[in-house]
Order: C-alpha cells, then sequence, then structure tokens
C-alpha cells in the first residue's frame, strides 16, 4: 500500500516535480491568518478602551456592557498569549529535532 502525502507536503516531498509556490502560499495564508487576528485583538482592546473612557467621563453608558467588553478583551489577550506559547514551544521541538 502506497501511502502519499497530502496538500503542501506532496509538493515538498523528495523526487515530486511541485513546485515551492504550494509552500509560499501556505506561508502566506498562515501570514495573513495571523495578521488578522492580532487586528481583530486590537480592534477588541480598542473597543474595551473606548468604553471604559465613556464611563469614566461620565457619559450615558451601560456599566455591564463595559464590564462584557473588558472581559471579552481580557479572554481575546490571554488566548492570544497561550497560542503564542503554543507556537513557540512547537517551533523550539522543531527545531530540537535531529534530520
Amino acid at each position: 500500500m502506497n501511502v502519499q502525502p497530502i496538500g503542501i507536503v506532496n509538493s515538498l516531498a523528495p523526487g515530486s516535480t511541485g513546485s515551492v509556490g504550494g509552500a509560499q502560499q501556505a506561508i502566506d495564508g498562515f501570514g495573513k491568518a495571523l495578521g488578522d487576528a492580532v487586528s481583530a485583538l486590537n480592534s477588541t482592546q480598542k473597543e474595551a478602551e473606548t468604553r471604559s473612557l465613556q464611563l469614566a467621563m461620565g457619559e450615558q453608558v451601560d456599566l455591564h456592557d463595559v464590564m462584557i467588553t473588558q472581559n471579552r478583551a481580557n479572554l481575546s489577550l490571554e488566548l492570544s498569549v497561550q497560542i503564542q506559547t503554543k507556537l513557540v514551544e512547537a517551533y523550539q521541538e522543531i527545531m530540537r529535532m535531529q534530520v
């Protein structure tokens, strides 16, 4: 039984005629996804800051909305830090592999 690599791995397999273009597309896609995630995190943090400032200046805002927005921003930041930690650990594990 011959098992074939899937997707990008197939184009990078030894002896394959595929180009590294597929690898570049995957890298670009990952970079775009990472950039989008950072942008979403930034907008969540800015929204929480704006709501907090509105509350501090005495504007008519619902305290519950402010707290929900703050908690959402906090959870998003914690998730981002955990993802970053896992990515660094995965990178370090790959660097320790002997080829």
